[in-house]
């Protein structure tokens, strides 16, 4: 798998709506600056109209022969400025088509002031509800910090045991874990400012619990050669966790936030290493898997070098195939 975080395809929040609107959304993003510095373009855009347009009758009603061009311009930015801010004073008022543009611009004006009322109204409250919200997430990475070291506790306990049914019940508790640590991520990272809250160091914290958890379960492989079923538990653990560290490099990049706390790769050089054990490593599941790729043909019939287009299918080397039929000739199954 490619490790190009700029392929890696930002997550969705499933199929949950989005909690605000688009453009509840859009206003979040306006910084104070930014609403200022549209203010005075808005403002300068319409000072050069009624400047130029005054010359021709679509533009304020004032005597252009009794002013100099410094005067008109000083009117313009006058009449814009009063219209902007839906004062109007009457002094100077709009012809033509410039009734038209003095009508957008003073509706701009109430929706610049209405946008910088709210900001300024829900500052306090924001700062507030951002604080309770950064403490429930890093409430809940501990927690679940806490929740994947017990399940790595019993699986240590089981495999030296070598009870199989528990060690499997056990790795499949772990990745239904993960899978809902996964969509709780993917959640509030589409949601909420689940990576630029400032809670990367409880993050970082679970990404290193994911990657003790990752040496205990490929700690499991003698038992994954012999045992499908813990085979792919193990393996599926090892891809979702990876999973995860790829999707928060990915949205850290796209977020623009800082992703030097999510690039370690980690978790991926991790579950490369286990890939390549299942493709080198003869394991149950892979003898299943040989199995049913050869013919149900007596090996005679076999067409020539069948090993050469089963191993270009199960991506894997054209020894290990043969191998693998060798080990099936000698269990008398094929």
């Amino acid at each position: 798998m490619s490790t190009d975080k700029t392929k890696f395809k930002v997550n969705k929040p499933h199929s949950k709506d989005f909690l605000t609107t688009r453009f509840g959304r859009f206003l979040d993003t306006i910084s104070y600056f930014r609403l200022g510095l549209v203010t005075v373009l808005i403002w300068g855009l319409a000072t050069v109209y009624f400047s130029v347009m005054t010359y021709h009758g679509h533009g304020m009603n004032i005597d252009i022969k009794c002013l100099d061009p410094i005067d008109s311009t000083l009117s313009a930015m006058y009449f814009s400025a009063v219209t902007l801010t839906t004062l109007g004073y009457g002094d100077i008022s709009p012809l033509g088509a410039g009734r038209i543009v003095a009508v957008f611009l003073a509706i701009t004006g109430l929706t610049i002031v209405a946008i910088l009322i709210g900001k300024v109204s829900s500052e306090r409250q924001s700062s507030l509800l951002l604080l309770l919200h950064t403490s429930d997430v890093e409430r809940r990475m501990s927690s679940f910090t806490e929740e994947v070291n017990e399940y790595m506790d019993e699986i240590r306990s089981l495999s030296s045991n070598v009870e199989l049914d528990s060690l499997h019940k056990n790795i499949k508790g772990l990745r239904a874990l993960i899978e809902s640590i996964n969509k709780y991520m993917v959640f509030h990272i589409n949601q909420s400012l689940f990576i630029e809250i400032g809670t990367n160091t409880s993050i970082k914290k679970l990404m290193n619990k994911f990657s003790e958890c990752h040496d205990v379960i490929f700690g499991l492989k003698d038992i994954s050669q012999k045992n499908k079923k813990i085979e792919s538990a193990t393996y599926s653990v090892s891809r979702k966790m990876s999973f995860i560290e790829d999707m928060l490099e990915a949205n850290s990049v796209n977020k623009k936030s800082n992703s030097e706390a999510f690039n370690s790769r980690n978790l991926r050089m991790k579950h490369d290493e286990f890939t390549h054990w299942k493709k080198t490593t003869i394991t149950e599941s892979l003898l299943l898997s040989v199995h049913s790729k050869l013919p149900s043909v007596p090996r005679q019939e076999w067409p020539k070098h069948i090993h050469k287009s089963i191993a270009k299918d199960l991506e894997i080397s054209n020894k290990l195939v043969v191998k693998c039929i060798d080990e099936l000739k000698r269990r008398n199954l094929c």
